[in-house]
């Protein structure tokens, strides 16, 4: 679901019956300090035996276009309102109403009465109140304009003075939009496509357009681009390598050249019931049974690649991209003594052979019947990240030591002026301009995701370098770089970056900073008197705009920036579709940041 929070833009004071209206701001002081400059009052004074109201008017909302919008509810908040018979007596009652300017008709949410002075009041603390809108009247609010306001009033039936105040008065529409790539079948939204009875459809294109997504996954669960592994995570899929076994993998392999690595795997030495669906000593490979059933196709390169493995009734099939790299025949009929277990084989119930990869889709037919179908992803209650298996509806966790680490996240939500790419890449004079401060006092924290093209040149990802307190975060031989607070810390990674893609964060503050590479971290204490930097952070090169120091020939896929704790900046590699401007564009801000420098970034692939 989505929220759109409607503001008022004015206010207008309104009374009835005889007497003069003044505003105080005698209220400004008592409930909500932030808002105090937003807070107004006003108030009447009327003759002996006269009645009388005070109220207030919050008028010009901004509009809500409903127009392809699923509304779910309509809910007016309040906070800091407060209306008040200060003086006399009578009876006297407080109200807070919706009303239509055309028509005069009103919804009432609540009013308070008494026989006596000091009468009533809504709400005065910094929470807000919340109030559901009938759906009669959500046409009007759509409008927005002049056509309605809301009404906060005191009103009085006796000689007194009566005040009404406010300091905050919002309206939040939830709705579920129809985006692009959705479809509606009448009103029903079209969730689901399958050709026959198993066969699920992910995406509809017409052309190059795309129609329908299936979004795949629970709304308990962020999908992710890909999980990456380190060598020590694995999980265990439940089957049992036989013949009439396929899978499809899409993924980036780390490990070295001599290093034995399965995808997925089951192996018993005791009557050699070996099945390997992967990778083995950095070739893509087929293994059933032992040696003669072994077969190797050609080693992955730096690429992401999808590979098919099969073990077809008397043969043994690889396919890279599509293309046939192997088909080699077998006589080998078994079905393995373990489980097959996905980033390492089940040796006898233990996890060996561990593969460190980019994992991006996992599949596993049975027979031609898929049976597992894995969806990178983290769970949001609690950051879990693992794959989830949209056959089965089950969330697969790491039972190894360590834990997977995230790759981008896909925002659904993304906007349709805007096409994703999997990456920007500089050629070393392309540059933006966060608009971040960093605040040493507070603490900031980068979060990358990245490819060098070498572990030679340097380069700066993110960086506000100008001589004074400042904070370079760069790639330097080979390793990640921290230069901050004007020489006070000057620290270099523990682990090496890899020509594949990494993750990699910075974590400063005025005595410490935390570095992480690929999930291993390493920390420096030190101490600087330094407090808020005097300039914002560059990505892609360093505020002096030293271009031949950092060539920076890298892909940056994702980047987030944290002040203190709270995420200021998301950015998502993307470009705009009226007119093809490559830039980041930041989902928490809705801001769309293009090259402050010369010549043009270079983009990655579509991702739909």
């Amino acid at each position: 679901m989505t929220i759109a929070r409607l503001r008022h833009t004015s206010y207008t004071t309104n009374t009835w019956g005889s007497g003069s209206v003044t505003r105080a701001d005698w209220f400004a002081s008592a409930r909500d300090p932030e808002d105090a400059a937003n807070i107004n009052s006003c108030t009447q004074t009327v003759a002996s035996d006269v009645s009388g109201q005070a109220s207030i008017r919050l008028t010009n909302f901004n509009s809500f276009n409903s127009s392809g919008k699923t509304i779910q509810s309509v809910t007016l908040k309040f906070k800091g309102c407060s209306t008040l018979l200060t003086s006399g007596t009578g009876k006297s009652s407080a109200t807070v109403a919706i009303v239509n300017v055309n028509t005069g008709t009103s919804f009432v949410y609540k009013t308070v009465s008494e026989t006596g002075d000091r009468a009533s009041y809504m709400n005065t603390t910094n929470s807000f109140t919340s109030i559901d809108i009938p759906q009669q009247y959500w046409d009007l609010i759509f409008a927005g304009g002049a056509n309605w306001y809301i009404r906060l009033s005191e009103a009085h039936s006796a000689n007194g003075s009566a005040y009404c105040s406010y300091s905050a008065a919002v309206i939040d529409i939830e709705y579920e939009a129809l985006e692009d790539d959705q479809i509606k079948i009448g009103t029903s939204l079209l969730k689901k496509v399958k050709i026959g009875a198993s066969q699920k459809i992910d995406k509809i294109f017409k052309g190059n357009t795309l129609l329908f997504k299936d979004k795949l996954l629970p709304k308990e669960y962020q999908r992710l681009q890909y999980i990456k592994t380190t060598g020590t995570q694995y999980f265990d899929t439940g089957l049992f390598g036989k013949p009439g076994l396929k899978t499809e993998a899409k993924l980036q392999v780390y490990n070295s050249t001599s290093a034995s690595a399965v995808l997925v795997g089951a192996r018993n030495d005791t009557g050699q019931t070996r099945c390997y669906l992967g990778y083995r000593q950095y070739n893509s490979s087929v293994n059933f049974g032992y040696q003669e059933e072994q077969q190797s196709g050609v080693a992955p390169t730096s690429d992401i690649d999808t590979f098919e493995y099969e073990i077809k009734s008397g043969e043994l099939v690889i396919k890279k991209n599509s293309t046939t790299i192997l088909d080699q025949q077998h006589t080998t009929t078994f079905t393995t003594d373990y489980t097959m277990y996905v980033f390492a084989i089940n040796y006898t119930g233990s996890a060996s052979q561990s593969i460190s990869c980019d994992l991006y889709e996992l599949k596993i037919w049975d027979n031609g019947t898929l049976v597992r179908n894995y969806i990178p992803c983290y769970r949001k209650s609690d950051n879990v990240v693992g794959m989830y298996d949209i056959v089965n509806n089950t969330f697969k966790t790491n039972a190894g030591s360590g834990s997977f680490i995230k790759g981008p996240e896909i925002e659904y939500n993304f906007p349709k002026a805007y096409q994703k790419v999997e990456y920007l890449k500089s050629d070393g004079t392309q540059y933006i301009d966060t608009g971040f401060t960093p605040s040493y006092s507070t603490g900031f924290k980068f979060e990358v995701t990245y490819q060098p093209t070498d572990t030679t040149n340097r380069g700066c990802l993110l960086s506000n370098f100008d001589g004074t307190a400042c904070i370079g975060y760069e790639l330097r031989n080979g390793k990640e770089r921290t230069w901050c607070a004007s020489g006070a810390a000057n620290v270099e990674s523990t682990e090496a970056y890899t020509l594949g893609i990494n993750t990699g964060s910075l974590a400063v503050t005025n005595t410490s900073v935390v570095q992480m590479v690929n999930g291993k971290a390493n920390t420096t204490a030190y101490t600087t008197s330094a407090t808020t930097c005097a300039n914002s952070v560059y990505m892609f090169t360093d505020r002096s705009l030293r271009f031949s120091t950092f060539p920076n020939y890298v892909n940056i896929y994702s980047c987030r920036i944290y002040d203190g704790s709270t995420l200021v900046r998301d950015f998502v590699p993307c470009y705009r579709k009226s007119d093809n401007v490559l830039g980041m564009y930041d989902i928490i801000n809705n801001v769309f940041y293009t090259n402050q420098g010369t010549g043009t970034f270079i983009k990655g692939k579509n991702i739909y």
